[in-house]
């Protein structure tokens, strides 16, 4: 039985405060917050356990509102990181990256190479690809996240930069 939160509505009409006392709501599944303080490396690591636990809101929990996954779920069987490496320094050094440019409103910015296995279902957007069902492929991708400001957790802001 999953958790429920209390939740407390509060409407006023007309000057009259009515108050709405709903228990089971919305369960503690639909509430996930990142913990503060995660480096670029832990932030992606939680997006990969939030990701193979099927739980969208915790991707989107540390996704931009650009990213913000809406059917990841349908396809995955499982994804598994194994490997994941903060390459930040090694990109901000190569010509004519231009990071604010090309993702503007970030003060800092940092990039985390990763190598994960994923098994899917083959349906949707996985219908032509060669690989049976209970087959899974390991992929290789890049991921770039932001700080909007100082005390701002960081976010991923693009998959897949070369």
């Amino acid at each position: 039985m999953k958790n429920k939160f209390r939740c407390l509505c509060i409407i006023i009409i007309g000057g009259i405060i009515i108050l709405f006392n709903f228990s089971g709501c919305f369960s503690k599944s639909d509430l996930i917050i990142p913990p503060k303080g995660m480096t670029p490396l832990e932030t992606v690591q939680f997006y990969f356990e939030q990701w193979n636990n099927k739980s969208r809101n915790g991707m989107n929990s540390v996704l931009s509102d650009e990213m913000k996954d809406t059917d990841s779920m349908s396809y995955l069987i499982y994804v598994k990181l194994t490997k994941s490496i903060e390459e930040t320094e090694k990109h901000m050094k190569l010509e004519g990256v231009y990071f604010s440019e090309t993702f503007p409103g970030y003060i800092e910015y940092s990039i985390v190479e990763v190598d994960f296995e994923i098994e899917v279902k083959r349906s949707g957007f996985f219908t032509n690809i060669d690989l049976p069902d209970g087959k899974s492929i390991i992929e290789n991708s890049r991921y770039v996240l932001g700080k909007i400001n100082e005390d701002s957790n960081w976010i991923i802001i693009s998959r897949g930069f070369a």
